[in-house]
C-alpha cells in the first residue's frame, strides 16, 4: 500500500520509558483524516492510534524535535510542553509482524518546503558556492522551443485547421 499520512487531533501526551530504558513521549492521537499518494486529504474511518518519540542517549535528537516542532511545541521543557488539542500528521508504513502486515504508525516529520533553512546553514552555502571558480565563457545558447516540430504530420495539419477554423469564427467543437 505504501506510505500514507494520518491527520487528527492529539488527545493527550506523557513522558515515557521503554523496556530499554529509552525516554520518550508517547501521543494519544484521535485520527480523521487520511492521504495516500498523489492524493488530497480525505475523511477516514475515526481510530485512535499511539505514536512516540524517542530520545536514546548519546543519540541525534534533531528528527525527534523536527517532529514535535511539526506537531505544534514551540519549545521549552516537558513541563511546560501541552499539545493537547493540537493537529498532528502520523505516517504509516506496512510492517510484517507475527507474520501479518500492519500499519506502523509515528509522528510525521514536516514536508521538505516547509522546513525553513536557517541562517547559518544559508551563510555556509553561501561561502561554498562563491568560493567555486567563476566560468568565464560564454553559456550555451537555449534552444527555443520548437513549435513548428510536427506540423508536416497529418494530425498536426488537421490541429492547424482547426484552430485556424475557430480563429476564423467557427465553433470549438468540444
Amino acid at each position: 500500500m505504501g506510505e500514507r499520512y494520518y491527520r487528527g487531533t492529539i488527545r493527550k501526551h506523557l513522558p515515557v520509558s521503554a523496556q530499554t530504558g529509552t525516554p520518550g513521549i508517547e501521543f494519544e492521537v484521535d485520527i480523521n483524516e487520511v492521504k495516500q499518494a498523489g492524493r488530497d486529504w480525505e475523511s477516514s474511518v475515526p481510530m485512535t492510534r499511539r505514536v512516540s518519540v524517542w530520545f536514546p542517549a548519546n543519540g541525534d535528537h534533531k528528527y525527534a524535535l523536527k517532529k514535535l516542532r511539526h506537531a505544534g511545541w514551540r519549545g521549552g521543557g516537558l513541563s511546560e510542553m501541552d499539545l493537547t488539542g493540537n493537529t498532528a500528521e502520523l505516517s504509516a508504513t506496512d510492517k510484517e509482524y507475527k507474520g501479518r502486515t500492519v500499519e506502523n504508525f509515528e509522528l510525521a516529520l514536516p514536508p521538505r518546503g516547509e522546513t525553513p533553512i536557517s541562517e547559518s546553514a544559508a551563510l555556509t552555502i553561501d561561502a561554498i558556492l562563491q568560493s567555486a571558480p567563476v566560468d568565464t565563457s560564454p553559456a550555451p545558447e537555449k534552444a527555443a522551443p520548437d513549435t513548428q516540430a510536427s506540423v508536416d504530420s497529418p494530425a498536426a495539419a488537421g490541429d492547424a485547421a482547426a484552430i485556424n477554423e475557430i480563429a476564423d469564427g467557427g465553433e470549438i467543437p468540444f
